[in-house]
C-alpha cells in the first residue's frame, strides 16, 4: 500500500504577470518561488494548496481543478469585488458540497467548493 502526499498541478497561462496578479489579488495566493527573466514558472500557495504556474501558450484555458475551502462566501465575495468570471454563482448539491465555479484570466477553471454541514 503507499499514499500520495502533496499535490501541486501545473496551470498553464499565457502571461504569468496576469496570471500572478489574479492568483494573489483575488484568491490570496502567495508566491514562494519564481524561475526566468521574465518569469516562466511560479509556484503559489495558499493555505494548504500550491499551485505551479507554467507559461504554456498553447495549453492555456485546458486545465480544470477542484480546491476545498473553509468559508465559500468570503471567496465569493472577493470574486465579484475583483469583477473575475463567475461561470456558476455558490450552489448547494447533494451529495454534501457547495461551490462556485471561476475562470482565470485564461480560461482555465475552478471548482471551488466547501462541505456543507446539513445538506
Amino acid at each position: 500500500m503507499f499514499t500520495f502526499g502533496r499535490v501541486a498541478p501545473a496551470i498553464p497561462v499565457r502571461d504569468m504577470e496576469r496570471a500572478i496578479q489574479f492568483f494573489r489579488d483575488v484568491l490570496g495566493f502567495e508566491i514562494s518561488f519564481t524561475n526566468g527573466e521574465p518569469i516562466v514558472f511560479a509556484v503559489i500557495n495558499q493555505g494548504s494548496a500550491q499551485l505551479h504556474l507554467v507559461v504554456q501558450p498553447s495549453k492555456a484555458g485546458s486545465l480544470h481543478a477542484h480546491i476545498m475551502v473553509d468559508n465559500l462566501d468570503a471567496v465569493h465575495e472577493r470574486l465579484v469585488l475583483a469583477s473575475a468570471t463567475v461561470w456558476q454563482s455558490p450552489m448547494v448539491h447533494e451529495w454534501g458540497l457547495r461551490d462556485l465555479v471561476v475562470t482565470d484570466p485564461d480560461g482555465n477553471t475552478f471548482e471551488i467548493a466547501e462541505v456543507v454541514r446539513n445538506p
